[in-house]
């Protein structure tokens, strides 16, 4: 069993095209190993050479993941070597986050793992709901400016995202909570182009929400505190 995890297994780069969006991948004309990572409701095609499990010799090669969701894609053979391809349909099942993967090679009642680590599925964005990838300081900070829009209906007493609640209090002290939560979406934003650089994206999302519970834990407004008469 060869267990390649820590970029060993896999072939994957990040090009960071200024602070915006980033191409998932670099173009190349065929992938030789499963990549690090993959949006679900996308198509993904690697070719494998296994020098002692060739495809001509009667071995059938398998790539099995399991999270959240499992899934097992059958290799096409190509002469001695595979074809893995999983369809957007396929990958369209998986919900995102962390998964385990594995190569297995089985003939004639034998089957070895030839390789394992981990990959990462990203949301499906084709089929996202507006808001649904927001982080929660991304959300109330757009609900704070909308308080102080002034575009809210005038007698409704809170609003809450998640459980947390944002209410009627005095314009400096609610300005002054917008600047911890913008300050809090930046830091946000800056992990996470720094870990996209550094080709670590799962870490980014975990410090990324990290920050975002600590900065709603020591923000947050509660209504019975803080409401006023309007």
């Amino acid at each position: 069993m060869e267990d390649r995890q820590g970029g060993k297994l896999f072939h994957y780069k990040w090009n960071v095209r200024g602070p915006g969006c980033v191409l998932m991948m670099e173009p190349m004309a065929t992938l030789t190993e499963l990549p690090e990572a993959f949006a679900a409701g996308t198509t993904v095609k690697y070719s494998r050479t296994l020098p002692d499990y060739p495809a001509n010799a009667g071995w059938t090669l398998r790539l099995l993941l399991a999270g959240a969701n499992v899934l097992a894609v059958t290799a096409t053979p190509n002469g001695a070597d595979y074809l893995i391809t999983i369809t957007a349909e396929q990958s369209g099942t998986l919900a995102a986050g962390t998964y385990k993967c594995a190569e297995e090679v089985s003939k004639a009642g034998e089957t070895y793992i030839v390789a394992s680590g981990t990959v990462i599925v990203e949301p499906n964005l084709a089929a996202a709901l507006a808001g649904q990838h927001q982080s929660k300081n991304e959300r109330l900070l757009e609900l704070v400016d909308t308080l102080l829009a002034g575009r809210v209906v005038k007698d409704l007493e809170a609003y809450g995202i998640d459980g947390m609640t944002v209410s009627k209090i005095p314009f400096l002290e609610l300005a002054g909570y917008r600047a911890s939560l913008a300050a809090a979406v930046a830091r946000e934003n800056k992990i996470a182009q720094v870990a996209r650089e550094a080709g670590q994206k799962g870490a980014a999302e975990a410090i990324a929400a990290g920050f975002a519970v600590t900065t709603l834990g020591a923000k947050r407004v509660e209504s019975d505190r803080h409401a006023y008469a309007a």
